[in-house]
Parts: C-alpha cells; structure tokens; sequence
C-alpha cells in the first residue's frame, strides 16, 4: 500500500489544522459558570483536607495555630490573585486556557532564547 493511500485513509474531512474545539471561543450556550459557581468551586479547592493537613504540618514547624491560619489564609489569597490574573484573557475575550497558554509559552520563548544566545559560556581548557 503506498504511504499517499495511508495518509488518505486516515484524513479528516472538512477539519482545518489550525481550528479545533480546543482553539475556539467559547460560545455564548456553553457559559454556564456564575459567581456562584466560581465560589463554590474556590471553596471546594481551599476548604478541603489538605489545607487542614498544612495547617497542621505547620504547627510543628513552631508556628502557633494563629500563625498558620494566617499563613493559609494569605497562601489562598496570593493563589487566588494568580488564578484570577490568569483567568482576565478567558473572562474578557472567552478563549481557553489552551490557547491563553500557548500565548504565554510563546512570550517566554521569544523573550527568553536572546538572554540564553547571549549568555558567556565557560569553557574547559
């Protein structure tokens, strides 16, 4: 069988390689989330068993119970902030995560391969 019927076979038809459902905003009938939703899906992230196990793998650090109430506490609200920063591109322009993540991945690429080209290297004589 030649490779030209192979890759015919498997072909999807009327499939663009650069669109998918990933890859689309969301439409307007799949925005199910509330506030409510979005509260109730925090509070099921932070009140749960290992937030307790923190707390109490705190304590014998030497941290009084207070302490690591105040730790937790200011641990989910840093959290929170980095979630909701991460989270404007998809309230604001409804894309997924898929595509916000990309976006990020190719701002570190393009930033970052310039500082790594211009870094001395040491070598060994």
């Amino acid at each position: 069988m030649k490779l030209q019927s192979i890759i015919k076979r498997v072909e999807l038809h009327h499939v663009s390689s650069w669109m998918n459902d990933d890859v689309r905003p969301v439409e307007s009938e799949r925005r199910t989330w509330s506030f409510r939703t979005f509260h109730n899906f925090w509070l099921l992230i932070n009140c749960n068993l290992s937030t307790f196990l923190t707390g109490s793998a705190l304590i014998p650090l030497g941290l009084t119970w207070w302490q690591a109430i105040i730790t937790i506490v200011i641990g989910n609200m840093l959290a929170t902030g980095a979630l909701l920063l991460s989270s404007l591109a998809g309230s604001y322009y409804h894309i997924n995560f898929p595509v916000f993540s990309r976006a990020v991945w190719v701002w570190l690429a393009v930033f970052t391969s310039p500082l790594i080209i211009c870094r001395p290297f040491p070598y060994d004589a």
